[in-house]
């Protein structure tokens, strides 16, 4: 698990560096910051360990936090188009 974890955090870094150099660094930064809610899930499905309540709460706060930073361009359209009415 442990080694899992380090490969995970290894590449979240790679990728977020080249992000910050490439200019889009808000959603590298999320998908780094959501290893914990994915390792998770890689515990409840791969190992079948137990969630509990808090982590259930975290996984579901990363993929609404993820969705979000993904859809950001999206969202911002639309609501744009509502107030404009």
């Amino acid at each position: 698990m442990m080694l899992l974890a380090s490969l995970s955090a290894f590449f979240s870094l790679v990728m977020v560096y080249y992000s910050i150099a490439t200019g889009i660094a808000g959603v590298a930064l999320s998908i780094f910051n959501s290893n914990a809610a994915l390792q998770s899930l890689f515990s409840y499905f791969v190992l079948g360990q137990q969630i509990t309540k808090g982590q259930t709460w975290g996984i579901v706060l990363a993929l609404i936090g993820a969705c979000t930073l993904s859809l950001g361009e999206q969202i911002q359209t639309s609501l744009r188009r509502c107030y404009k009415r």
